[in-house]
């Protein structure tokens, strides 16, 4: 039943009587659902009974019963703040109204539902008459923008949440929000150093506010700018500062009086992620990632759990173990496909369009997971259309359509240079050296694997320059004439 808390009242509020008044609401709430949902919600999130003993007793499996929660979550999100509004009692801590509604759309972008959280929010911002409150809303409305792939949209939200950020009259904290924002654009862009330096300003900003009044929203906020710098860090190799960056992110999370668990779930999945680079045991790594994973699916938190789904496929197929990184996937395929229209489905598609592309029996599949992914994906993401090409490439390659390959991987390594994602350039170039070679073009086969050597080398990615190594030996190593194709 805490579940459901954040949404209704103050999180360290104990009085039975509201705790009991929220049970009721939440089985009002499911009554009107199919049984076997209102079943599933009463025993997991009202009785607390383990969802692993409920789906065997219900027939089912544990993905089925994820999803039949996850629909019935809606229904009671909406009950609880009506009934919020007709409860007011003196005993209660109750939350403010903006922090109910962020509180809901969060609930709806963790569902994967991001249009109608980012919908919530934009008229929610039309009828705020505080600066700071709506700074910190357009703020949200362009991350939700953003995770979308509508980049120009999220860019201006943010310029108006600037513009309104301008008329504060030097508000640290909403203009600290906002170039933490603008920050995550910047990122997306592929625009790292700009990235650096609006972050890095967003998190001096929000660190001047942890002594004030303020200290509650700010931490919560330093450690959003905070995991971003480690994604931007990370991006460019920098991985032993990505990990600081995670860990202080973690340190200010533990001094929230309300803990933040999406945000404590996205410090820990940072810090993982460019802990791969740094540690020596890769099986603590994939531990870590995979108590994320499991963390996400049980709060419901269905875009984390897709999120962490990459990093953990990727240590699968890392350690030789395809088949594990195919079942995680083909048991998040059904969840995925129900999603609204983001990134993390395109990139979800992608993936496991990659993963397929890798057995040839499987290309037909791949590449209809590969236009799936195609048809998440909206106009101006630069990136995401060089992964797209990224992976027809690694499919036409894998099915024998050499030259299309090899025109795909130059489009992408030409998007990925432009981009400044340098281990995706080398990577690019790789299979362009393999189209030229299945071509008998040995001469240029050699010259391109070398720049991806070259390339790799730069980013500091030990598993593809190895491969791409590994590639040059054999096209130069083994008396082939390099000069033949030139």
């Amino acid at each position: 039943m805490t579940r459901y808390m954040p949404a209704y009242i103050d999180a360290s509020d104990s009085d039975q009587f509201w705790m009991e008044s929220i049970d009721a609401i939440v089985r009002s709430a499911i009554a009107g659902e199919p049984s076997r949902t209102r079943i599933i919600i009463e025993r997991t999130a009202l009785d607390g009974e383990p969802v692993s003993a409920v789906a065997k007793s219900l027939g089912l499996s544990e993905r089925q019963l994820y999803r039949d929660r996850a629909l019935a979550t809606d229904a009671i999100a909406r009950q609880l703040i009506v009934a919020r509004q007709e409860h007011q009692r003196a005993t209660v801590t109750v939350a403010r109204p903006l922090d109910l509604h962020l509180s809901y759309a969060h609930m709806l972008e963790q569902l994967g539902q991001l249009d109608a959280a980012e919908t919530t929010l934009s008229r929610l911002a039309g009828q705020i008459d505080s600066l700071r409150d709506r700074v910190i809303v357009n703020s949200h409305v362009a991350r939700l923008l953003l995770a979308q792939g509508r980049r120009k949209d999220a860019e201006s939200a943010a310029r108006l949440a600037l513009s309104e950020a301008i008329l504060t009259d030097g508000d640290t904290l909403a203009r600290s929000v906002v170039e933490c924002v603008l920050g995550e654009i910047a990122l997306n862009s592929g625009e790292m150093v700009s990235a650096q330096a609006l972050l890095r300003r967003s998190a001096v900003g929000l660190r001047s506010l942890l002594a004030g009044t303020d200290r509650e929203h700010a931490c919560a906020s330093l450690a959003r700018a905070l995991i971003t710098q480690s994604c931007v860090e990370a991006s460019i190799g920098q991985y032993e500062k990505a990990c600081q960056s995670a860990r202080e992110a973690q340190h200010e999370l533990r001094d929230l009086a309300r803990p933040n668990q999406s945000l404590q779930l996205a410090a820990r999945v940072a810090l993982a992620t460019a802990s791969a680079f740094v540690w020596s045991d890769p099986s603590a790594i994939e531990e870590e990632m995979r108590a994320c994973y499991d963390a996400a699916l049980a709060r419901n938190s269905i875009m984390s759990a897709v999120e962490v789904s990459f990093f953990l496929s990727w240590i699968y197929r890392f350690r030789g173990e395809a088949a594990r990184a195919f079942e995680l996937f083909s048991s998040l395929l059904p969840i995925v496909r129900g999603l609204s229209t983001s990134r993390s489905k395109a990139a979800f598609f992608l993936t496991f369009a990659n993963m397929l592309s890798e057995c040839a029996q499987q290309d037909g599949a791949a590449m209809r997971m590969l236009l799936e992914g195609a048809q998440s994906t909206l106009p101006d993401q630069p990136d995401l259309e060089a992964h797209i090409l990224l992976t027809t490439a690694r499919v036409r390659l894998a099915g024998g359509a050499d030259m299309e390959a090899m025109n795909a991987a130059d489009e992408a390594a030409f998007l990925f240079s432009r981009l400044g994602y340098t281990e995706l350039f080398g990577v690019s170039l790789h299979l362009e050296g393999k189209a030229w070679a299945k071509m008998q073009r040995v001469g240029d086969a050699v010259r391109t694997v070398r720049r991806s050597v070259e390339a790799l080398s730069l980013a500091s990615h030990p598993v593809e320059l190895e491969r791409a190594r590994n590639t040059l030996y054999h096209l130069t190593g083994n008396g082939r004439n390099t000069r033949r194709g030139a």
